[in-house]
């Protein structure tokens, strides 16, 4: 038993229902009775004007990037590559963490040198750029964590997880602080520094052209996250 045709509208037709639609605002059921067709039918209408060009969607540009302070910021501080991320009125912290991740990877990866050895901190705006930053298989990093453990789990946001996953990501090699982010005294942190891994992470260190490393805003009442990267020459 042969399937009914699907039917077939003409050119007219779907520029008729894209102009009631997308132009002059009507809702699917009076586009329905314009195009003496069902209701049901109208949104495959407007599909295949999509499809046979008819109807093209543009977007215009958001600028996820705010010039003027970065502007300040290089020349206050006397920076050199500066990035400042914008947010829309109103947004969280959360808010302002993923529009850092999101926007500011692409920015962080372009200063990522292959073969070069990039050091790395924990906190949730660093999880939100590291899992936004592109797969390149090529870049043969080594990944250098720089904080120390805080808790004797190891957490999503933590360094030595962000680490593993940067290196992973870059087909790389991934070298641990096997020590406490804090210690009691002086003698205790001095201990650490003298055992070889310590030392041996703290060379690697020296050598890091980057460090990708998160601030917590001083200001709680405003939403806001901090990505940095330091690169030296």
């Amino acid at each position: 038993m042969n399937s009914p045709r699907a039917p077939r509208y003409t050119d007219e037709q779907l520029r008729l229902a894209a102009r009631l639609y997308y132009v002059d605002g009507l809702g699917q059921a009076e586009v329905a009775q314009f195009t003496r067709i069902s209701q049901t039918k109208v949104s495959r209408l407007l599909a295949l004007a999509r499809e046979r060009g008819i109807v093209k969607i543009s977007v215009a540009e958001y600028e996820s990037r705010s010039f003027l302070l970065e502007d300040k910021l290089r020349s206050l501080l006397g920076l050199g590559t500066v990035a400042v991320i914008r947010t829309l009125p109103g947004a969280t912290s959360g808010d302002a963490r993923r529009a850092v991740g999101h926007f500011g990877a692409s920015i962080a990866a372009s200063l990522i040198a292959p073969g070069s050895v990039v050091a790395i901190s924990g906190g949730r705006t660093m999880r939100e750029l590291v899992q936004n930053l592109p797969t390149d298989k090529k870049a043969g990093l080594t990944v250098v964590q720089t904080m120390g453990s805080i808790d004797s789990s190891v957490a999503p946001v933590d360094a030595l997880e962000l680490g593993r996953v940067m290196a992973r990501r870059c087909d790389g090699l991934f070298q641990s602080l096997n020590s406490p982010a804090f210690v009691p005294d002086k003698q205790t942190r001095d201990a650490f520094l003298n055992l070889t891994q310590i030392r041996s992470v703290w060379q690697q260190l020296n050598r890091a052209k980057l460090h990708l490393c998160g601030a917590r805003h001083s200001q709680s009442r405003r939403a806001g996250a901090t990505a940095g990267w330091r690169s030296s020459g």
